[in-house]
């Protein structure tokens, strides 16, 4: 079972490369033109239906890489300690957005996968995972025009796409009764393409001017993890009736990462076909990746309900990359979410888990020297398939986990930039065991 589920991994790595190393979105996005773009949320789709916490609330059937510390945290959770179970699950999104302004009038959506990620146990107190994630895109296409003091009129052209990615890999280990500790190497890595392009609405110059810009961008990220869960509630000796309490933190820094530049001097038609390309610069710099510091606290019941909060904070103001568009903000991001598992009498709707949260996000990306502010509520759900779990019949090994996001992100401002966006995110999860011991007569 277990070379089954690595060998998909593998292959789904494989059919998704070609994807994401030439990934483009069909959403304007102006505000993505700054730094690295828009941040993708480096979520599972169960922590996504709670409003993105997860800091701090670990759950036995799913795979939190949110903080590393809480991948093999198996402490006072339900499945028999006796049976090892390894973790596969797959994710993709579907973004919908809109936006408005003075100046833009644009919407569009796109669909990209989310994550991949595969998690086995060591032993009862160490787990490993690897992943693959999206980091950051870019997509935008912004037109303004001048003029030349006659009829004539010069169009600009600005567009960009691209993104970065990361590969992780995690180890979380349960150092005490109480405390675990984990720890996620992350390679860092994408293009950003940025485009400026001169043409002019003169019937004698027909052709426009400019330059294509290709950024490179490899490096590493660290992410040190620390989690703590007691209990605060303890009732006739049962885990299931205990009340238990989490705390989490982690704190996400980067070495030095590396960019590479190519710029390209080009001639195109009105129909975009290159007439000339000359490259007139390669370069190569260094990008400071800002640290991130989280924490989150999360009160649940076994298998009844749970609930969490967490705080992020990031200075993005003191990003830098070599040929950089805007100035970024420093980053506050405050989340509160809970599930809530249904009970019925037939067993095969027993534990149905509910979902809900909200997000509240100010700054990182700035719209005419304005901070954004991003405000979101989510719901989610996890449907059972396949067979039951050999040790409790009623939880199966498998869910298609889902999740909605709908959101508003304005600078508040009368003349501002609004965005609305609805975002939908699916995934399979897939849990069996890890070794299945025979034994011979």
């Amino acid at each position: 079972m277990l070379k089954k589920y690595f060998l998909l991994s593998i292959l789904a790595c494989l059919l998704v490369s070609p994807v994401f190393s030439q990934a483009r979105f069909d959403i304007n996005s102006p505000i993505s033109r700054d730094g690295i773009g828009q941040l993708h949320d480096n979520q599972p789709v169960r922590n996504i239906g709670m409003g993105g916490t997860g800091i701090a609330n670990g759950h036995q059937d799913y795979i939190n890489f949110q903080n590393p510390a809480l991948l093999g945290t198996r402490r006072g959770l339900l499945r028999d300690r006796s049976t090892k179970y390894t973790k596969w699950e797959a994710s993709l999104y579907n973004f919908n957005n809109q936006y408005r302004s003075p100046e833009l009038d644009a919407s569009g959506n796109t669909i990209n996968f989310n994550q991949f990620s595969y998690l086995f146990p060591i032993g009862h107190r160490w787990a490993t995972a690897i992943s693959l994630n999206p980091f950051s895109h870019v997509n935008y296409n912004i037109h303004s025009t001048t003029s030349e003091g006659d009829a004539n009129e010069l169009q600009l052209n600005e567009r960009g796409h691209g993104g970065l990615y990361q590969a992780s890999f995690m180890n979380s280990f349960n150092l005490t009764r109480n405390f675990s500790a984990g720890f996620q190497t992350s390679y860092i890595f994408g293009r950003i393409r940025h485009e400026r392009f001169v043409g002019s609405t003169s019937q004698a110059i027909l052709d426009k001017f400019g330059t294509v810009e290709n950024n490179h961008y490899r490096g590493f990220m660290f992410k040190p993890g620390l989690s703590y869960r007691g209990k605060i509630r303890y009732k006739s000796g049962e885990a299931r009736d205990s009340i238990y309490f989490n705390m989490g933190v982690t704190y996400e820094f980067f070495s030095s990462i590396n960019v590479q530049t190519e710029t390209h001097m080009q001639t195109r038609s009105p129909l975009e076909n290159i007439h000339s390309d000359s490259i007139i610069g390669t370069s190569t710099g260094i990008a400071n990746f800002p640290s991130a510091l989280r924490g989150g606290i999360s009160f649940d019941k076994l298998g009844r309900w749970s609930v969490a909060a967490d705080v992020a904070y990031t200075p993005w103001s003191e990003f830098f990359a070599p040929g950089q568009n805007g100035i970024l903000t420093d980053q506050v991001k405050m989340s509160v979410g809970g599930e809530y598992y249904t009970t019925s009498r037939r067993g095969d709707l027993r534990n149905i888990p509910i979902r809900a949260g909200a997000s509240y996000s100010r700054g990182h990306l700035e719209y005419n020297g304005t901070d954004l502010h991003d405000i979101s509520l989510s719901l989610g759900t996890s449907i059972p398939v396949g067979r039951p779990d050999p040790v409790d019949k009623v939880r199966p090994l498998s869910q298609i986990n889902l999740a909605l996001v709908g959101g508003h992100r304005s600078t508040f401002a009368g003349d501002g930039l609004r965005e609305r966006y609805v975002n939908l995110f699916a995934g399979i999860l897939i849990n069996d065991k890890w070794f299945k011991r025979r034994r011979i007569n």
